[in-house]
């Protein structure tokens, strides 16, 4: 990711016309333009080769993630409305595949910067609003 970041603010400083500093327009034009090849590239592979149990854990992941881009098992099992036993082989998968890290005891992340913006722009999140299950905060709501 840092490497593509600066082969992209190097481009952007145009040495090629005498370019020789990268400035601080040219570090914001690499961040967006990593970011939309991320999201058109590796993202978009990532994405089409989950299985949809992958796909709904890490969209499960992402909508619990709080600002630090951990989430809780708890949080993640009341999205899905499953326990923390019958989603442990996805959530194993997803480790394999070095799309999820285990950050602590019942808490993961998802390892790519970025991915979980991406996974939410392209899953519907269901939040519970049935009896059985209680409904998911808000993101961006404290946790209590």
């Amino acid at each position: 990711m840092i490497q593509k970041l600066g082969h992209e603010a190097w481009l952007a400083a145009n040495p090629t016309a005498g370019g020789d500093t990268i400035t601080m327009a040219n570090a914001l034009s690499a961040v967006a333009s990593t970011l939309e090849s991320l999201t058109t590239g590796m993202f978009r592979g990532r994405w089409d080769k989950a299985t949809p149990a992958e796909k709904a854990l890490l969209a499960a992941i992402a909508y619990a993630a709080d600002d630090t881009g951990i989430a809780r098992t708890a949080d993640i099992t009341c999205v899905l409305g499953r326990t923390a036993q019958q989603i442990s082989s996805v959530r194993r998968s997803l480790i394999d595949k070095g799309l999820v890290a285990a950050t602590g005891h019942g808490m993961v992340r998802l390892t790519m910067p970025g991915f979980g913006e991406f996974v939410l722009r392209h899953a519907d999140i269901p939040a519970s609003t049935s009896d059985s299950r209680p409904v998911l905060r808000q993101r961006g709501e404290p946790r209590q």
